[in-house]
């Protein structure tokens, strides 16, 4: 469909309950024609793509799959991230001459809280899983005798996923119809064809084994438990489930000794601002769980920005040396592909779901917003509920704030959203226990509910505060700067570019 200002909106039809995708298209709107002629009937033109160019693409989305997509309740191979792909296509003077010579994806929205998410406890499903890549690798490298080696420098050597506690502390089994065996084959494929698409995206066996050696940091952090002992009045490190989870911790990243990584998640930096003096200050222990997880998650950040860049940099437009001149590219225009969530309806909803579904209204929005231009200019649209969430200051968290004040928070935020939406929101659900109608609340369960577009949803926001506070404590950066990795490093410039 054409607008004013020569855009193309293709509305592709929703996949299931999991993709629903717009994609922009900023052709020349002129050559259209021309261009649909050659695409023999086909709904979209039809471009070309150099035979080497489309593999190193499809590598990358072998890879962005393994990083990005996890398994949830709704859908076994569900990608938890949005992404902007810009394609550039090189126009020549014949519609057959139209060829796709670069790419570059932009992520957004990765949702980092799954990599710390606690499958143990009241109102988990058991079958959201982890990111892919976390069981393969944990699965591959004990698979074949060749990467004996690799497993011992990851410290994964005879580990299975039952020994971390971000994975559960269970074996992976992708779904209640697929057996163990068969989800521990399906790991070791994936394994394959990830190790095959970097050295495809020209990644050094040093980076792989950078790459993974941060991702098994991760998981053994989930391991490390910090107890407050009374005799020296302080939080202390230690392991839970597995020998040793800090020291591995410290030689996966290439920390000085555990005593620095002690200090970077038991302590933070204070400055006097009178005489810019510096104060290391200790944590509380409710405080120190949450610089854990961040940490955690802060690493899978990293590595999965790291892995973004050298996609980007394989599939980036060549461009001519100096003073010369391309004649076959000097017509490029941008093609972008938004692919973003799609609406979601778990058996768990909370502050990631609301964001994505928050994200497909207004996406609809837009969609009704561009059709009644077109067809009709007397059509008003009706007030949108989401409206009221424009205001999510309630949900962020200081670097002193206790639990206590988290729920607090999570508390007022329900209670604001029903004040402000009296006549359009449901009552909030209500559990029964022990034959009685029990508020949830008192279950560790602050229920609401949102009535979307496509049904109404019920959220629980009961960790919302710490979903939204995901900061990075500064001295967690300084402590990785520290790192004698020279990756590690990469990964924190690379970060920080993109």
């Amino acid at each position: 469909m054409r607008t004013e200002e020569a855009r193309t909106i293709a509305l592709l039809d929703a996949k299931g309950v999991e993709n629903y995708e717009i994609v922009l298209l900023d052709l020349q709107p002129e050559r259209w024609d021309e261009m649909t002629s050659v695409s023999r009937s086909k709904r979209l033109p039809q471009v070309h793509v150099d035979g080497i160019f489309f593999g190193t693409v499809l590598d990358s989305n072998i890879i962005l799959e393994a990083f990005g997509h996890a398994t949830t309740s709704m859908n076994l191979n569900s990608s938890r991230f949005g992404k902007v792909t810009t394609l550039q296509v090189s126009f020549g003077l014949h519609p057959w001459e139209f060829q796709i010579c670069g790419c570059c994806i932009s992520p957004f929205l990765l949702e980092k809280s799954r990599v710390t998410r606690e499958k143990i406890g009241p109102g988990r499903d058991q079958s959201d899983m982890n990111f892919h890549i976390l069981y393969a690798m944990v699965a591959g490298v004990n698979e074949f005798p060749f990467m004996h080696l690799l497993a011992k420098d990851l410290r994964l050597d005879g580990v299975n996923c039952s020994a971390f506690m971000y994975l559960g502390r269970s074996d992976h089994q992708l779904a209640e119809f697929v057996s163990k065996e068969d989800t521990w084959k399906k790991d070791v494929e994936r394994w394959q064809q990830v190790i095959d698409c970097m050295d495809e995206l020209s990644l050094s066996p040093d980076q792989q084994k950078s790459i993974f050696k941060v991702l098994s940091a991760v998981l053994w952090l989930g391991n490390i438990e910090l107890d407050y002992k009374t005799e020296s009045k302080k939080l202390v490190m230690s392991s839970k489930c597995v020998p040793d989870a800090p020291g591995r911790v410290v030689e996966l990243l290439e920390l000085g000794s555990v005593e620095q990584l002690e200090r970077m998640l038991t302590t933070k930096s204070v400055t006097l601002q009178s005489t810019n003096e510096v104060f290391e200050v200790a944590l509380e222990k409710g405080q120190v769980n949450h610089v854990r997880d961040s940490l955690a998650r802060l690493l899978y950040q990293l590595v999965f920005d790291y892995i973004v860049d050298a996609m980007n940099d394989a599939t980036k437009l060549d461009t001519p040396a100096d003073g010369a001149t391309d004649v076959s590219r000097q017509d490029v225009a941008s093609l972008k592909i938004i692919d973003v969530f799609g609406f979601e309806d778990l058996s768990c909803n909370s502050l990631d779901q609301l964001c994505i579904n928050y994200l497909s209204e207004k996406l609809y929005a837009r969609e009704e917003q561009v059709v009644l231009a077109a067809y009709s200019s007397n059509v008003a649209l009706g007030p949108r509920l989401f409206a009221s969430l424009e205001e999510l200051t309630i949900l962020h968290q200081s670097e002193n704030e206790t639990a206590q004040q988290e729920e607090k928070r999570n508390m007022l935020f329900v209670r604001n959203i029903y004040e402000r939406n009296s006549t359009r929101l449901l009552d909030p659900p209500r559990v029964v226990n022990n034959g009685k109608r029990r508020s949830s609340v008192a279950l560790t369960i602050l229920p609401f509910v949102i009535p979307h577009t496509r049904g109404n949803v019920i959220y629980d926001a009961s960790d919302f505060v710490k979903k939204n506070s995901d900061f990075v404590y500064p001295n967690l950066l300084e402590g990785l700067k520290a790192s004698s990795s020279v990756h590690v490093q990469r990964m924190l410039d690379t970060s920080h570019k993109m």
